[in-house]
């Protein structure tokens, strides 16, 4: 899929204002990028110590009325969230970072852009995802990357791509980055999967592109990595690469999702929603031990609303969100054989869930809501820290 060289945004810029009116706002997205961790380096010698600065702006404050959209985790201390918050010149995009667990957070520079609804829009950014403390991007449907943690960020040209093709989803993994582009929207044509070195911002194709693409995912764990494509026609394309070229896998699901779940180079997991009906559905969880070469189906979560995201803090550990006239949280501690609510909104006329994932087994965080939206309540992070059990609002 490269028959026109374009641009999916245009010059270069570096973003300087901090956090409260950096000029953007933010859209949606169901499962996460898998991230790694850098830590901070200490040497010591006889005659001095030198400790390594922490990468990235110093940041000020949290600007007042942040609503978040989009986190990303690079451990379990540091953490940045996209959002949008009320400033006088718009754009508003925002982005607030943490280097203590959350205890405590600061507004850093964010690209001046505006915000977008979904990474299927027509211009703008929703998501945020780090590589590493220095390394990020900030996408969908445009794109754009930092690579000295926050401190400037610059709008990014992947070449090759179709004029107005939209950045669904990135993620990064054991050195690289990887997205994927699909058409601009009414445009026919294919998706493609792009790769570069997290350092750096050559992207060069990497070798899948699938046709009628409409939206997707790319999830990546080791070596391995994975690219949910789902279609113009309603079907939901899985291939997958490891230490070779790309192989088209076995896809448990009859109708589209988006709800998947790397928890290894060899496990993944989906979760595939049926027979919706006056704001219930069935929420069948598969599983897969070899790569999504096969799945075998490891239990239902409860019928109430539609499926939204899955994260799995470990192969028995699953959380599966979902929404219609309420949010929930369900959660399976036994590999699926049964199922709790562990989290329930009843007042929030069913907001939607974004960004779900876990970053270690005890730590998990998940977006309530769309940002800005006029008539409904704010959006919020929920964050668990044991395991998924309890969730409860993170303040900013």
């Amino acid at each position: 899929m490269r028959p026109s060289k374009a641009l999916l945004s245009v010059p270069l810029i570096a973003a300087t204002l901090l956090a409260g009116c950096s000029s953007g706002a933010g859209p949606k997205s169901s499962a996460r990028g898998t991230t790694s961790t850098t830590a901070t380096s200490t040497s010591t010698t006889t005659s001095s110590t030198t400790t390594t600065a922490p990468a990235g702006p110093a940041g000020g404050p949290v600007p007042s009325g942040f609503s978040p959209e989009s986190v990303t985790y690079v451990s379990s201390t540091q953490a940045w969230v996209l959002g949008t918050a009320p400033c006088s010149t718009a754009p508003c995009t925002s982005l607030v970072r943490t280097r203590d667990g959350g205890a405590s957070w600061k507004g850093v520079a964010a690209p001046s852009v505006v915000p977008a609804a979904d990474p299927t829009g027509t211009s703008g950014v929703s998501r945020v995802r780090f590589a590493d403390p220095r390394d990020g991007w900030i996408f969908g449907p445009g794109l754009y990357s930092t690579h000295d943690g926050g401190s400037s960020w610059t709008s990014v040209t992947v070449p090759g791509a179709p004029s107005g093709a939209r950045v669904v989803s990135l993620a990064a993994g054991n050195g690289y980055a990887y997205l994927l582009v699909v058409p601009a929207q009414g445009a026919a044509g294919a998706g493609e999967v792009f790769r570069t070195g997290v350092g750096s911002d050559n992207w060069a194709p990497a070798g899948l592109t699938v046709a009628g693409a409409d939206n997707g995912l790319v999830l990546v764990q080791g070596s391995s990595v994975w690219a949910v494509v789902v279609t113009t026609q309603g079907q939901t394309v899985l291939e997958g690469q490891s230490g070779g070229g790309w192989r088209k896998q076995a896809v448990p699901c009859s109708t589209p999702t988006l709800a998947w779940w790397a928890q290894s180079s060899s496990e993944l997991a989906a979760v595939c929603g049926s027979g919706g009906a006056a704001g219930q559905e069935v929420k069948e969880v598969y599983t897969s031990t070899d790569g999504g070469a096969s799945f075998s189906r490891a239990g239902a979560a409860p019928p109430g609303g539609d499926v939204g995201g899955l994260a799995l803090a470990s192969p028995t550990t699953m959380v599966v969100s979902a929404a219609s006239g309420a949010s929930w949280l369900y959660a399976s501690f036994d590999g699926g054989a049964s199922w709790s609510t562990v989290f329930t909104d009843s007042g929030s006329g069913g907001m939607p869930w974004y960004d779900l994932g876990f970053t270690t087994a005890s730590v998990g965080e998940v977006i309530e809501g769309d940002p800005g939206v006029r008539g409904l309540p704010s959006s919020r992070m929920l964050v668990t820290h044991d395991g998924g059990h309890t969730w409860a609002p993170q303040t900013f």
